[in-house]
């Protein structure tokens, strides 16, 4: 198992699974939107340099709403880099903040790509079983 902490996320990497698990770390509540790209270009390189087939995004503590430019953003410089490497799977874990969840949906359904491949789960349970099965 490879970890790596950042500011406002904990990354692990199974290599057994090809499984990378990210979790959003509830100090996002003072994070910026410069801080959030960074952490998105961290989640990328570190992605990028394990190679996972899936990945499973804790944002049950994520508190920042992703701005529509944002999203746009995160699908350029995240998301495509991913799928092009070879990710086939996302699983979100949905936080129960209505504004957060509505954000991350329209993130993903900037890529349809994505979409095609991603589910939305209450626990994290549910999701890494989902991820696990294909």
């Amino acid at each position: 198992m490879i970890t790596e902490k950042t500011d406002f996320q904990l990354l692990t990497f199974d290599a057994d699974t090809k499984l990378v698990s990210i979790t959003w770390q509830e100090n996002t509540k003072l994070m910026t939107e410069e801080q959030y790209r960074n952490e998105q270009l961290q989640t990328r390189d570190f992605c990028l340099k394990n190679k996972p087939a899936k990945l499973c995004v804790n944002t049950q503590n994520l508190f920042f709403v992703i701005t529509p430019d944002l999203q746009v953003w995160t699908d350029v410089n995240l998301v495509q880099p991913l799928i092009e490497q070879g990710v086939s799977r996302f699983a979100f874990i949905m936080p129960e903040d209505i504004f957060t969840q509505v954000s991350i949906q329209q993130a993903v359904e900037e890529n349809p790509q994505q979409l095609e491949s991603t589910r939305f789960f209450d626990k994290e349970a549910e999701g890494m079983s989902w991820l696990l099965k294909g």
